[in-house]
């Protein structure tokens, strides 16, 4: 069996990040396994060991030196609706749409090793 591409969500809210990765392992055919971080430091030492496809996180906590750290898709979770983010506040599937666009045309190959800031 393919090793399933990481999604990782970081976020400080424990809830938030919980419930969203929650989502995404009940939902049967998703190609991502999810990874919940409620901080920066968890996140840049699982980026030590592991690769991630695709990185959903708060702009509360976002700096460009992750860009290094991170081979995948980086996606920003915003506040309000800005172009280039995708806004925290609307249900799980609608963020899981908004990631799903942001990964096409992409290959696995590519998903792994492609760093870009992602665009809605």
């Amino acid at each position: 069996m393919l090793k399933k591409r990481i999604l990782a969500v970081c976020d400080p809210e424990t809830e938030y990040t919980g419930r969203f990765c929650d989502y995404i392992s009940k939902r049967g055919n998703c190609p991502f396994e999810p990874a919940a971080f409620t901080s920066r430091e968890m996140l840049e030492k699982f980026c030590q060991t592991e690769e991630i496809a695709v990185l959903l996180i708060s702009e509360k906590i976002y700096d460009t030196t992750l860009r290094d750290k991170v081979a995948g898709i980086l996606l920003i979770l915003s506040e309000e609706e800005e172009e280039g983010t995708i806004c925290r506040y609307q249900p799980c599937e609608e963020i899981l749409r908004s990631v799903m666009r942001n990964c096409e045309g992409y290959g696995e190959e590519t998903v792994q090793s492609h760093n870009r800031q992602g665009r809605i």
